[in-house]
């Protein structure tokens, strides 16, 4: 999960200061689509999940990289979906909200488990 504070406010696994610009507008542009809640529940979140993983060795990898991938979640929910059950329930949820192709997304499905 990507917030937008600076990891000195919040507890972050990546800092804003040190991710490249169009990475920060995707998370605005999210945030901003989603009204700032949780997709599942709106509750009010300040933080984008990436359904699919972006992965630890590649951290900017555009193919993660993208509004069809990344959603509002709670903390809550953010802590089930990790799971890949819970991913796959994303992804109907991101058709459901914004009708988006997610073909792109089967060549993932193996990294999943990971």
């Amino acid at each position: 999960m990507i917030g937008l504070k600076r990891a000195s406010e919040q507890n972050l696994t990546m800092n804003i200061a040190t991710m490249p610009k169009w990475a920060e507008r995707l998370i605005r542009e999210v945030l901003e689509r989603d009204e700032r809640v949780c997709i599942l529940c709106r509750a009010p979140v300040w933080n984008v999940h990436h359904i699919v993983p972006r992965g630890r060795k590649s951290p900017f990898n555009r193919k993660t990289w993208r509004k069809e991938n990344m959603c509002c979640i709670c903390q809550l929910h953010h802590d089930d979906g990790q799971t890949v059950w819970m991913r796959v329930n994303l992804l109907q949820r991101m058709i459901e909200l914004y009708a988006y192709d997610m073909a792109w997304a089967t060549e993932f499905v193996g990294a999943w488990e990971d």
